[in-house]
C-alpha cells in the first residue's frame, strides 16, 4: 500500500539487509520488452542503446 506513509516506513525500503537477491531477476529492459509484448527483440540490445542514449541524449547541461 504505497499510499500509506506507515507502509513505506515498515518495507524497510531502505534496509539493504531485506531486499531481495537480483539472481535471475529479468533486466529493465527485458520487463520493458516482456510488459510492451515485443519479441524478437535482444534485450541485451536495448540495454546497450538506452546506456548509449543517456550518455548522448540527455540534457546534462540543463538546469534542473
Amino acid at each position: 500500500f504505497i499510499h500509506c506513509a506507515k507502509a513505506i516506513r515498515r518495507s524497510s525500503l531502505w534496509q539493504p539487509d531485506g531486499w531481495p537477491a537480483i539472481d535471475g531477476r529479468p533486466s529493465p529492459a527485458q520487463i520493458f520488452l516482456d510488459h510492451a509484448g515485443i519479441e524478437g527483440v535482444d534485450a541485451a540490445a536495448v540495454e546497450a542503446d538506452l546506456e548509449a542514449s543517456y550518455l548522448t541524449d540527455l540534457a546534462h547541461d540543463q538546469p534542473v
